[in-house]
């Protein structure tokens, strides 16, 4: 695969990535109709996804091309599983100091 088309496929993937956290940030919708927690769904959600990016560009312009597409398709997968990790630490700490 040519640097070109891994570069587009990791812009492409972000595209993507960056949509599901914009409609993933609609959980943060108060009941009332206000913003409640929506911004920071989205600004922590786009930082991650961006993060993920900026390293899967890197490792295409080193010449990992494959490397490089796998780990910016990688930002959704690892953010669920820091989110399911987080809530069972707060979980499992508010339990037994509680």
């Amino acid at each position: 695969m040519s640097r070109t088309n891994a570069t587009w496929a990791v812009i492409l993937i972000t595209a993507l990535n960056l949509l599901i956290v914009s409609l993933s940030a609609l959980v943060g919708v108060h009941g009332d109709g206000s913003a409640g927690d929506m911004p920071r769904i989205f600004v922590m959600g786009a930082l991650w996804v961006m993060a993920f990016s900026g390293w899967g560009l890197r490792l295409v312009r080193i010449g990992e091309h494959r490397r490089g597409i796998g780990v910016s398709a990688k930002a959704i997968p690892y953010a669920c599983a820091a989110l399911v990790l987080g809530v069972c630490i707060w979980g499992f700490i508010s339990i037994t100091w509680s």
